[in-house]
C-alpha cells in the first residue's frame, strides 16, 4: 500500500474503497459463488462501475436497516408462532 500510495503522490489518481460484495478481485480470492458471478456479468457486459464512496456507504446502509427490518419481523413471526404452538399444546 505504501508503495501504491508514493506512485500514486505523483499522479492525479487516489486509491478509493469498494466494498467487500463490489470488488472484481473477490472472484480470486473467494472460493464462493457470489464473487464469481459479479466478474463473469462485469466480462458479460464489458464494464464496471465505481460509485462515489458516500453514495455506496449510503446505500449499504439501508440494505443493512431493510436486513435487519426482515430479521425482526421473521423472529418476530417466529416467536408468535411459538407462542401458538405452546397455548395449543
Amino acid at each position: 500500500m505504501a508503495i501504491i500510495k508514493q506512485c500514486l503522490g505523483r499522479t492525479k489518481l487516489s486509491i478509493r474503497w469498494v466494498p467487500t460484495n463490489l470488488q472484481l478481485a473477490d472472484a480470486f480470492t473467494k472460493d464462493k459463488i457470489d464473487p464469481s458471478d459479479l466478474i463473469r456479468a462485469a466480462l458479460d457486459i464489458g464494464e464496471d462501475q465505481l460509485n462515489d464512496e458516500a453514495s455506496v456507504l449510503v446505500a449499504e446502509k439501508r440494505h443493512r436497516e431493510y436486513r435487519n427490518r426482515v430479521r425482526s419481523a421473521q423472529e418476530a413471526t417466529e416467536a408468535e408462532n411459538k407462542r401458538k404452538k405452546s397455548v395449543i399444546q
